[in-house]
């Protein structure tokens, strides 16, 4: 049976840096996925502040070993770097999250039209 795993990054409420991590983090898990011939997608992002950063994105990873894959890959993850946002800032540890998400069950839609009882009578007045 083929294993399927939702892996979500989040840099929580981190800044800029934080952001630009979990783009990079994004990537690198797609990359790592691939070399280990799992099929892995990115299926939903949020976009961050800064141009190219993500406050989260959640990635797909499907095949024999998946749910290996997303065990060794969740926890936090520090992206050492100096601020590509803030030249001269001393902080150079940045931090996201990653944890697996259980996979959402499709429910059907259904649309459906309602009114108040008060509207309806407001509506007879007229």
């Amino acid at each position: 049976m083929t294993e399927r795993v939702w892996l979500q990054i989040t840099s929580g409420r981190g800044p800029g840096e934080c952001q630009l991590a979990v783009a990079h983090l994004a990537r690198v898990l797609l990359d790592e996925a691939q070399a280990a011939h799992l099929d892995a997608e990115l299926i939903d992002t949020t976009e961050g502040d800064a141009r190219g950063a993500l406050l989260s994105a959640l990635v797909a990873v499907s095949g024999d070993g998946a749910d290996a894959f997303a065990r060794r890959n969740s926890g936090s993850v520090q992206w050492v770097c100096a601020s590509p946002l803030r030249p001269g800032h001393k902080r150079k540890n940045w931090f996201v999250s990653t944890s697996t998400r259980p996979r959402a069950r499709c429910a059907p839609r259904i649309a459906l039209r309602a009114s108040s009882p008060r509207r309806a009578k407001n509506a007879r007045r007229r």
